[in-house]
């Protein structure tokens, strides 16, 4: 009887350990994708860079213009020259809280350009090289980066999604010409 109690006393303690790892994964699954999509982005946009001399311009503060499904900062990246096949979208954020808080009829990430801000804006880039900054808003699913560019020059990450926080801790996923900082 008492090696009976000890046997499930262990199975408890492993299921215990183990259906938390479970209930997890799909958390872990949408933020390596987020990563990933926004390494393929940075990738057209470095490619588009190549070609024009230029990052992709920032037409209206988070890539797309509103209303419609136009996509005018992104779609420098699909057309003519195909930089990117197709435009991810952020796995954070649903299509109607995407358009009841920013006014966009597609939840793409966000895009700030260096060139869309005021000259204070333009002389944080020009000293720390930043071209853009794309953004998720992560597992939280709550702003937390408001565009603020020097803290990303100096690399501060308070702003930042970490996953050793755990999978839930607040913070933005965030990417610039200088990486997706992981």
């Amino acid at each position: 009887m008492i090696e009976l109690l000890i046997v499930v006393a262990i199975i408890g303690i492993l299921a215990a350990i183990a259906v938390p790892n479970f209930l997890n994964a799909r958390v872990r699954a949408l933020v390596a994708r987020t990563y990933a999509d926004m390494k393929a982005v940075t990738h057209g946009f470095e490619l588009y860079r190549l070609d024009h001399g230029d990052w992709v311009p920032d037409y209206d503060g988070i890539g797309m213009g509103q209303g419609n499904s136009e996509v005018r900062t992104y779609r420098a990246l699909t057309t003519p020259v195909a930089y990117l096949s197709s435009i991810p979208l952020d796995v954070w954020i649903s299509k109607e809280d995407f358009v009841r808080l920013f006014n966009k009829s597609e939840k793409y990430y966000e895009y700030y350009g260096y060139n869309s801000g005021g000259q204070e804006r333009l002389d944080i880039c020009a000293r720390y090289g930043i071209g853009y900054v794309i953004r998720s808003l992560g597992p939280d699913r709550a702003a937390q980066w408001g565009g603020d560019f020097l803290n990303i020059g100096l690399r501060n990450r308070y702003y930042a999604y970490d996953q050793t926080n755990g999978l839930l801790s607040s913070g933005d996923i965030i990417a610039t010409n200088r990486g997706v900082p992981e």
